[in-house]
């Protein structure tokens, strides 16, 4: 086994790739329930409607796309838990990731405001959709927790993040398999099914 030294990027697809298998979910009828790490459907759900969020205008789209995805999951003969990811910042990246990104974000929402007050609507909107609108995440997390709940699908919270408690439930036998997000998940590091 060669170390690997701190931080992937860059180095994901190679990690998707090597590790990560494609299956059928519905290969998972009648077992352990299939894990899912749902901020990969809830984050872009958000930056689809960034633009208007971002600006205060209201916005619904984000709500039904959530409710297609779940009826989507529904339709698979095998049973889910849906894992979000905690309020809480992991103290590993906390010192250096979520810094980066809050850095980005009020680069990327300067200058989206200034395209704005310049009458320039592309340019601000390609900017707009970059930066995940924290409060509609919020209500999106809520209104997918409820809607799980009234449909019978099992969820939970996260300490941190999601990818962690997948891979802490997987390692302990309580999951047939895990669903990360496309391209954007810690689990393969784990070494996880």
């Amino acid at each position: 086994v060669a170390p690997s030294p701190a931080g992937t990027d860059g180095a994901m697809a190679l990690y998707f790739e090597q590790q990560l298998e494609p299956m059928n979910l519905n290969d998972f009828s009648g077992g352990k329930p299939v894990g899912v790490d749902v901020a990969g459907k809830l984050v872009p759900a958000v930056l689809k409607v960034g633009a208007l969020v971002n600006r205060g205008l209201s916005a619904s789209s984000h709500y039904k796309a959530i409710f297609s995805w779940l009826q989507v999951l529904l339709g698979f003969s095998c049973t889910f838990i849906l894992v979000f990811d905690g309020r809480g910042r992991y103290a590993p990246k906390a010192a250096r990731a979520h810094k980066e990104r809050a850095a980005d974000e009020a680069r990327d929402r300067d200058k989206a405001t200034r395209h704005d007050a310049a009458g320039e609507t592309n340019a601000a909107d390609k900017l707009w959709e970059r930066i995940v609108h924290r409060p509609t995440l919020h209500d999106l997390v809520s209104f997918t927790q409820q809607v799980c709940s009234k449909l019978g699908v099992a969820w939970c919270v996260a300490p941190y993040e999601a990818d962690h408690q997948l891979a802490l439930m997987a390692g302990r036998g309580e999951l047939a398999a895990v669903v990360p997000p496309h391209n954007d998940s810690d689990l393969p590091v784990y070494g996880i099914p």
